[in-house]
């Protein structure tokens, strides 16, 4: 059973390498945290699973995030269930244009012993502001 009082630090340790993955465009990392059926919400509106958003920003012609910060927002934790929130700053880059992206960022995390025997997962995501 889970000592419900790990919980915060577990979480905040999955979603520290969420966002330094996200910095650095390191898509291993990404995959191995981001489940395939996650569902992606982008600060357009736009949906995608996390699959599709992932082999997206593989592809070299196709917008990315080369540079990513977060600070924290309110967050709520149980047994097997977190989300995160926080504010976003990022450069999405496109060939050789890059713009800024400032953004409120809730996330979704659920302990999925499947992913590694111990680890959680990003189930959802979701991002609005421009």
């Amino acid at each position: 059973m889970t000592d419900a009082s790990s919980v915060p630090n577990e979480v905040a340790a999955y979603d520290d390498a969420w966002q330094k993955a996200m910095g650095a465009g390191d898509i291993a990392t990404l995959r191995k945290l981001l489940r395939p059926d996650a569902v992606v919400v982008h600060h357009d509106g736009r949906f995608e699973t996390g699959r599709a958003y992932l082999d997206r920003n593989e592809q070299s012609d196709g917008p990315r995030i080369v540079e990513f910060t977060m600070t924290e927002g309110p967050s709520l934790h149980f047994d097997h269930t977190a989300v995160i929130t926080g504010k976003m700053q990022a450069t999405v880059a496109r060939g050789n244009q890059r713009r800024p992206l400032v953004a409120s960022v809730t996330r979704t995390w659920v302990r999925d012993r499947s992913a590694d025997g111990s680890g959680w997962s990003l189930v959802a995501t979701a991002s609005s502001g421009s």
